[in-house]
């Protein structure tokens, strides 16, 4: 896997957290429009980070400085 192949599957995970609907077509929600301010993407992305299981603030391996 590429770098930007995971970037592309962060930035995926990210919108799911957001809009709690999938990538994919079969999901009711895939076509509806969502209406957020910059602000509320921003802290989304705070919160995402806070919050994420695998790649968040708390998993040991992913906090380490560069």
């Amino acid at each position: 896997m590429t770098k930007a192949d995971q970037n592309l599957m962060v930035i995926q995970n990210f919108i799911l957290y957001a809009t709690h609907s999938s990538s994919n077509e079969g999901d009711e929600n895939f076509r509806t429009q969502i209406t957020l301010t910059p602000e509320e993407l921003y802290q989304m992305a705070e919160d995402y980070i806070d919050e994420d299981h695998v790649d968040g603030r708390d998993f040991e391996e992913n906090n380490i400085e560069l």
